[in-house]
């Protein structure tokens, strides 16, 4: 069976026919006419059932010609299609774009791609049709001559597409009304109720000649809510005027369906002169005496309007029934054109009016149009093209496109979406009554999604920030093979990281950010922005690169067919002006808010903005709030900006001097906050207070506070120091270190550990371990990122991560696994945002070290493909001190850690040269060093020259052999602290195998609720290591300081006296707190 006939003007392949294809699908038969008059002539008469015609551009206005034509000949509006118009430029199979010597089209086309012809030097040539020009290229073959059509008319007529959306401006869209000479029928539903999906009414009349009728007029609609889309005035040509309304005649009421014509019975009844749809005017001129204004009107013979309205609601809907009988009773004319669903949708009523296939909601079919390619490319790119063609024939597909997350957000997507493409939901609630009444199909999960479209094109995360990354983690990969995954969050650098690390590399990455909502975006998306990157639009090999890019591109289409002012920016940037803009915004909006501003009687502009700011900002939760700072890396540069900026502010107020005070006393001096954000070391602090009390004339143990060994440097060191400055090599040093220093430290790991650097380009001398550390941090990390700390850790691992603006990540080792840390938790904490993970080891304060077993491990959960972005900073300051014969193992030299590793190592612990301050920082990549070169460059210029000629003696005239037996003596040492630590009752001390530390569990002291003699409460490692040293004259570091609230450390790095007597104290101080508790 045969589709319907349908009418357009111009040549085969013409953007009307183009239109009437999408809008009706492919059953039809188009019927292409030289002129509308043609085109209306053929419906009048029967020879074609309906006409597709423009009436409006979004660039042009409205086509005037078309509205009089509809109106003289009694046309309904069936159903209407905003196309958007995309130009083309075709040629003859194999012209290449070199050979072109001029460009056939309409001149309306031609100056719609001024700005292309020109940046490819071509020439326009005017033609009677943008179809008609590439029918002639074709029939008479012109080889030099290229056409500016629709992809269409290149299918039509054999051309090959050069390229395609080559208009200036892609904001064009003509607005297409499906016309018929018979009313269709309106959807059967109770006459209070308005159809679920948009519908318009479009309707024509004239007024009385009375002042503010049209007002009047207009209110019929805005006291009823409903909103116009459309209200223009033109001069009535036709007369449409007259002193009674009547019925047109009998022949155009049986056109009426008997169902409709039962509504308009129920409008004439509500008092309406207005008899519906039928053409509705009377004859004559003059006067006449319109209901409610109290007599005669003298009309105005010479200028006659008629007004085109265009409302949201169906004739079915009672506002829209009682509008119009409100405008009839101020009307001399009125005609209702038609009531039709909204922008291409086909209500099944209708689709099965017109004579094609219903869809559960739509019918917006695609025709068939040739792929883009280039003209003239090789063998290779031609398959790739013909793959593309096989599986996406159109360049107007309909889209399957799924959205995860079917909030309000969602579904207010969705019934966009589903105008156009088929739509598919789940979400974590039961939304299926929802989709239902926008048309799509509700699904369970992401499995049964994929499963009921049989594979979607698009699928749509619309989740909360937050959420984000842990539902991208749940879904399958294997479905999102050759999908076009789409974000649509509020930030984007965090989702474009997310999914181009958790998704396959064979699935496509469009991050979005309509900067609209449910509200803002109720009644139109036109003039909104739609903040847009393709992150990765390569195509799978099954697809190839054409068809990747122009489903995209159809998707983006959504947009800009809905008017969006659409902004191509990369994420980065778009990060950097949401924090300058959304996050500003919202945080002046919250802290105004905690001012509690009031509205008073003397109120400014200025102050209503502020009023109207705090509303709208904090009707958003402030988990979006949250999130907003949380996950764009820009905001908390930004935060400190308008912190900074604050205090600036009241700084400069609070040092004015007054008039009372003109000399100004000395002001407090004002210290950086950027100071005041960094805690100091309590390793430092501990030792500090215990040296104070010393000079106070206390009995204070403190040697085992400080990291730092009893035994002096090698004697070969020392002469170094010696003949350095006898013979003047106290000058500043290179940046980077002496070579002979850097050369030395290559040798010694290559021997020692089988890992190969070049001296000139992977080894930066650093002043101690700590620079070493800051250099590598400060150098990779910015605010937003994260560094994943195992604690128990070296105090100032987080608070070099702080400084950087990362976050650091701490996760917890238990005493019951030796602090090791284990695969599993490694895996749980990294994500997208991790830049570094640290790795000290042997540990600090732990003294736990790994074996080459437990580094592979982690080695093996970093060659993960969602973690190859993660780089180690490997802290190997005491793999010198090993014991019970375990061997260090750097974690560089593990397989496939080379690239990723970055070694941090000195001369303070394994040579005992504390006081040198000498460290050095290695990598094999050299970016990575480059910065950190440029960070020393400008913190301290340079390592001591002296310390560096040390390090040098160190390294070539230190053999193993004199460091063994003071190694000997610390093992010896480490056992017997151990054993006696074990001795003492509820302590638990697990057997450190590197360094110098122990840190035993004293958790049990901690939870019991002890107190001291004094009634010092004990519920810390804080609190109980200060009433050590306040009660037993014991200086220890607490376990809060190391992120390991349970416990405390010893350094047995001291002489065996020093560390029998510690431990008494400690023995004392804890067995003293159990008599406490028995009493």
């Amino acid at each position: 069976m045969s589709g319907p006939r349908v009418a357009y003007q111009g040549e085969p392949g013409a953007y009307s026919e183009q239109a009437a294809l999408e809008l009706l699908g492919s059953s039809i038969q188009t019927q292409g006419l030289t002129s509308f008059d043609a085109v209306f002539e053929a419906v009048s008469k029967g020879d074609a059932d309906f006409a597709v015609v423009p009436i409006e551009n979004s660039l042009g206005g409205s086509i005037h010609a078309n509205y009089d034509l509809q109106l003289r000949n009694k046309f309904f509006s069936v159903a209407e299609h905003n196309f958007r118009v995309r130009h083309s430029l075709m040629v003859l199979p194999g012209v290449t774009m070199d050979q072109i010597r001029k460009v056939m089209s309409h001149p309306q086309a031609l100056a719609q791609c001024d700005g292309f012809l020109r940046s490819h030097g071509l020439k326009g040539e005017s033609s009677y049709d943008t179809a008609g020009s590439a029918k002639i290229i074709a029939t008479e073959n012109l080889h030099d001559c290229a056409a500016i059509a629709s992809t269409l008319a290149a299918d039509r007529y054999g051309l090959e597409l050069l390229d395609s959306g080559i208009e200036d401006d892609e904001d064009n869209y003509t607005r297409f009304l499906l016309l018929s000479k018979r009313w269709l029928p309106l959807p059967p539903r109770p006459m209070h109720s308005a159809p679920s999906y948009p519908w318009k009414t479009s309707l024509v009349f004239s007024l009385v000649n009375y002042p503010g009728v049209l007002v009047r007029a207009l209110s019929a609609f805005s006291f009823r809510d409903i909103s116009l889309t459309k209200l223009e005035s033109r001069p009535d040509k036709l007369r449409l005027q007259g002193l009674e309304v009547v019925v047109e005649g009998k022949a155009d009421e049986q056109l009426i369906p008997s169902e409709d014509r039962e509504l308009l019975e129920r409008l004439r009844s509500a008092g309406a002169d207005v008899t519906g749809p039928a053409d509705v005017h009377a004859s004559g001129s003059g006067a006449t005496d319109v209901q409610g204004l109290g007599g005669a009107v003298e009309g105005d013979g010479k200028f006659q309007f008629i007004f085109y309205v265009d409302c949201i609601g169906s004739l079915s809907d009672a506002k829209v029934q009682n509008a119009i009988r409100h405008v009839s009773e101020l009307a001399r004319y009125l005609r209702v054109l038609g009531s039709y669903p909204k922008d291409a949708v086909l209500t099944d009523y209708v689709a099965e009016a017109v004579g094609v296939p219903a869809g559960t909601t739509m019918t917006a079919h695609r025709s068939a149009t040739p792929p883009l390619r280039e003209a003239a490319v090789g063998s290779s790119s031609s398959s790739v093209v013909s793959n593309a063609s096989a599986s996406m024939s159109s360049a107007n597909k309909r889209l399957k496109i799924g959205i995860l997350g079917f909030g309000n957000f969602g579904q207010f997507l969705a019934k966009t979406f589903a105008r156009h493409h088929s739509v598919f939901g789940c979400s974590r609630a039961d939304y299926s009554a929802e989709a239902k009444e926008i048309g799509a199909t509700y699904c369970t999960s992401v499995e049964d999604m994929f499963r009921a479209a049989q594979g979607l094109d698009c699928l749509v995360i619309s989740v909360s920030i937050l959420s984000f990354e842990k539902v991208v983690r749940l879904i399958p990969s294997h479905l999102l093979k050759g999908v076009l995954v789409v974000d649509v969050l509020s930030v984007k650098t965090l989702p474009k990281n997310v999914l181009q690390v958790l998704l396959p590399e064979d699935a496509d990455i469009l991050c979005t950010h309509p900067m609209f909502g449910p509200e803002s975006g109720k009644y139109s998306w036109r003039g909104l922005p739609l903040v847009y990157e393709k992150v990765r639009v390569n195509g799978s090999t099954s697809r190839g690169l054409v068809q990747a890019d122009r489903r995209c591109e159809i998707f983006l289409d959504i947009f800009r067919r809905a008017g969006c002012r659409m902004v191509d920016m990369s994420c980065e940037m778009h990060d950097e002006a949401a924090a300058g803009s959304q996050f500003v915004t919202h945080f002046t909006g919250r802290m105004l808010a905690e001012l509690q501003l009031r509205s008073t009687p003397i109120n400014t502009k200025g102050f209503e903005t502020l009023l109207s700011l705090v509303n709208n900002t904090c009707k958003d939760s402030f988990d979006l709030f949250s999130a907003l700072y949380k996950c764009n890396p820009n905001s908390s540069a930004q935060l400190e900006g308008l912190e900074n900026a604050m205090h600036h502010i009241m700084d400069q107020l609070r040092n004015q001097p007054t008039t009372e005070d003109a000399s100004g006393a000395a002001a407090k001096t004002r210290l950086s906050r950027f100071v005041g954000r960094i805690q100091p070391s309590k390793t430092s602090e501990t030792h500090a207070l215990a040296l104070e009390l010393q000079r106070q004339g206390r009995d204070i143990v403190t040697t085992l506070t400080v990291g730092e060994p009893d035994f002096d440097p090698p004697q070969p060191v020392l002469d170094a120091v010696v003949e350095a400055a006898k013979t003047g090599k106290t000058r500043y040093t290179p940046v980077g270190g002496w070579y002979e220093l850097k050369e030395a430290i290559c040798n010694d790991y290559a021997r020692r550990k089988g890992v190969q650097y070049e001296a000139g380009k992977h080894v930066l001398i650093t002043h101690g371990g700590k620079q070493a550390l800051f250099c590598a941090i400060m150098g990779l990390c910015d605010a937003g990122d994260e560094v994943v700390v195992p604690a128990p850790y070296w105090v100032s691992y987080p608070e070099i991560v702080r400084l950087s603006g990362a976050k650091p990540i701490i996760v917890d080792r238990q005493p019951s696994k030796d602090y090791i840390l284990s695969p599993e938790d490694l895996r749980a904490a990294l994500s997208p945002r991790t830049r570094i993970l640290i790795l000290c080891n042997p540990c600090n304060p732990t003294g736990c070290t790994y074996t080459e077993a437990e580094l592979e491990g982690l080695a093996a959960v970093l060659r993960e493909p969602q973690f190859r972005h993660v780089l180690v900073l490997s802290d190997e300051i005491y793999e010198r001190l090993t014991y019970d014969g375990l061997e260090h193992k750097s974690f560089a030299s593990i397989p496939g850690m080379f690239e990723r590793t970055m070694i941090v190592n000195g001369f303070s612990k394994g040579y005992a040269m504390t006081g040198f301050r000498l460290a050095y920082l290695a990598s094999p990549d050299e970016r990575i060093m480059s910065a950190a070169l440029k960070l020393q460059s400008q913190l301290n210029s340079c390592a001591s020259s002296i310390s560096q000629f040390a390090g040098i003696a160190a390294l070539t005239q230190v053999p193993d052999e004199m460091l063994v037996p003071l190694y000997d003596q610390l093992r010896v040492k480490r056992d017997s602290i151990v054993s006696a630590l074990r001795d003492i009752p509820h302590v638990v001390c697990p057997v450190p195998r590197g360094a110098f530390y122990v840190f035993p569990d004293v958790s049990y002291y901690l939870s019991k609720g002890f107190k001291s003699k004094s009634g010092r409460a004990i519920s810390s490692a804080t609190d109980l290591c200060s009433y050590l040293i306040q009660d037993h004259g014991l200086a220890l570091p607490p376990g809060d300081a190391f992120g390991a609230a349970y416990g405390v450390r010893f350094s047995y790095a001291a002489a065996q006296s020093e560390i029998d007597k510690a431990v008494t104290r400690f023995r004392a101080g804890l067995e003293e707190l159990l008599a406490e508790q028995s009493q």
